[in-house]
């Protein structure tokens, strides 16, 4: 049954039960997503309109093979696994979960994750000065770009290492970033002579 097809109840803070706020939560969410492509579809029919979405047209082949784009649009390579980064370190591989935020000087400064593990070298692991290393067996983390108004890159550096696979995450409220590992791997999980093998303990946000 509809929640709009019961009585409404009120809950005070003290008697609203979690399953009763999960249901609540996901009727409203769903009447935000849904009412306003409804509402489109239905003007669209009264006028006798097509429902198909023109987009942008197809998709023409990229010479250097990277990405496909269609006619007009464009992008441009800031950083690329392997290249040496104004600290001096290599960039690391398996780029994840980023995002984006205001810089000094009109800049815009991108963080961004490396999903990397113990085991993975051939990946370019995030290298960093020991002092800064969580755990100094793990090769994730995060690298920031600094990029310029122009678009041109300022400069790009590490910014957490020792961390393992550094997956997703989210930007906070007062303008950093959380790293999360996507891993709970500890000390004991695999012998110490196996390649991953771990010296802490792992599963934890780490604010950039």
């Amino acid at each position: 049954m509809a929640l709009s097809d019961q009585t409404p109840i009120r809950y005070s803070p003290m008697t609203l039960s979690r399953r009763h706020f999960f249901a609540l939560a996901s009727a409203s969410t769903a009447s935000v997503i849904l009412a306003s492509p409804l509402k489109e579809v239905f003007a669209k029919k009264a006028l006798g309109k097509s429902f198909r979405a023109k987009g942008f047209g197809s998709l023409k082949p990229d010479p250097n093979q990277l990405l496909d784009l269609p006619a007009g649009f464009s992008y441009k390579v800031l950083s690329r696994t392997g290249d040496t980064m104004t600290d001096s370190n290599l960039v690391p591989g398996r780029p994840d979960g980023m995002a984006a935020f205001p810089a000094p000087g009109g800049n815009t400064a991108l963080v961004r994750n490396h999903e990397l593990s113990p085991h993975q070298l051939d990946k370019h692991g995030l290298v960093a000065v020991e002092y800064i290393k969580y755990d100094p067996m793990c090769l994730g983390g995060t690298t920031t770009l600094v990029v310029g108004a122009n678009g041109q890159l300022v400069k790009q550096y590490t910014s957490l290492a020792g961390t393992e696979r550094n997956c997703s995450g989210g930007p906070t409220p007062w303008g950093s970033w959380i790293s999360c590992e996507e891993s709970t791997v500890t000390p004991t999980t695999y012998p110490v002579d196996d390649p991953r093998s771990v010296s802490m303990k792992h599963g934890y946000n780490f604010e950039v």
